[in-house]
């Protein structure tokens, strides 16, 4: 079964569905998956980090996302040292808007931080650019295939 995660969500999945996210643009779309049991989530990340005056919940951020992310994971029986990760989007698509301009290249960067602080092994990405993109993860394979005005560009 397909599942569609919309901005700002986190989707569990497990053997036999997929994740998708159509239109990335400076979003990115985030999976950590532990393949030993065929289960894996995504994260559609909006922003970097969260403000300082929430409580962390708000799952549009890359650091209270992931938190969300490993917790959904841990429930469903992902061991971490099995976890991976893949990425893609990051454009570069806001380039007269100041301090945005870059948020593309700063979700990447946050979201590979993270990764590293919670000693994730990020396996495949493919972020940056100015051309937005599409993304389906398979539970099945772990395949990530990315697509532009729905033509296959690549699979990681």
């Amino acid at each position: 079964m397909q599942k569609i995660v919309s901005t700002g969500e986190v989707v569990l999945a497990h053997s036999n569905d997929t994740l998708a996210i159509y239109g990335l643009g400076s979003c990115i779309a985030l999976v950590i998956y532990d393949e030993s049991i065929h289960v894996g989530c995504m994260l559609h990340v909006l922003l970097p980090s969260s403000p300082e005056y929430s409580l962390g919940l708000d799952t549009r951020y890359a650091d209270s996302g992931i938190k969300r992310m490993l917790n959904y994971l841990k429930f469903a029986g992902a061991k971490k040292a099995n976890l991976k990760a893949k990425m893609t989007g990051g454009t570069h698509t806001f380039s007269k808007m100041g301090t945005y301009s870059d948020i593309g290249l700063r979700n990447a960067r946050e979201c590979r931080a993270l990764l590293a602080e919670h000693n994730i092994r990020l396996v495949a990405e493919d972020v940056g650019g100015s051309m937005g993109r599409s993304v389906v993860f398979s539970i099945n394979d772990m395949s990530f295939s990315i697509r532009f005005d729905n033509q296959l560009i690549k699979v990681i």
